[in-house]
């Protein structure tokens, strides 16, 4: 929605949780200073965050702005997930809780163990949001690997593997030869390098 009609979009996300009544009801996930630094509406609507702070999403849009809602989108699931191709078509998994922490925006996918199964590097994580949001950067590098014939059922955290990809992950590469190197891309860090030990 177009919220001080200045002509560009300025999103709202909001989530259910029960009320006191434990009702599902619709609340803004946005906090109240985003909010106000999108439109002066809510400023006059909300003078501070005792107000504000129970307040639905019913409560906070009134009948003018509910008109200025161009698009409204549904997330079934924000979980980090696997599509498979199998024979008889597609299918998605949903990665191992352990994989969930963070968000992933790089993977490798090789054959670490040589099993003739694939196995994964995860890393990503993600500096880019706010000051009120935080970082997003429990994901060290995990390894999802294929062991007794099960594709990716065992999970070789960085205390195991030696690899510890500690911030915001840009780029990853495996550089194959006769002693095969990880190179990992740091966001405004070093240049990551590690020896792998393939077997």
């Amino acid at each position: 929605m177009d919220l001080d009609k200045n002509g560009t979009i300025d999103p709202i996300s909001s989530g259910y949780w029960r009320d006191k009544y434990d009702m599902m009801k619709e609340y803004p996930v946005n906090y109240l200073d985003e909010l106000v630094g999108q439109a002066p509406y809510f400023s006059r609507k909300y003078s501070n965050y005792t107000s504000f702070s129970k307040a639905t999403m019913d409560d906070i849009l009134d009948d003018d702005m509910r008109m200025r809602i161009d698009h409204i989108f549904h997330v079934e699931s924000t979980s980090s997930q696997l599509l498979w191709n199998d024979e008889d078509g597609f299918r998605w998994e949903k990665l191992p809780e352990e994989a969930q922490v963070s968000s992933i925006a790089k993977t490798l996918v090789r054959d670490f163990n040589k099993d003739g199964l694939p196995d994964i590097l995860l890393a990503g994580n993600d500096h880019s949001y706010d000051i009120s949001t935080g970082y997003y950067d429990a994901l060290k590098g995990i390894i999802l690997m294929s062991d007794g014939g099960k594709p990716l059922s065992r999970i070789v955290n960085p205390s195991e593997s030696g690899i510890v990809l500690h911030g915001m992950v840009e780029s990853l590469l495996l550089l194959e030869g006769d002693k095969p190197l990880l190179v990992a891309g740091m966001n405004r860090d070093s240049l990551l390098l590690y020896s792998l030990n393939l077997h």
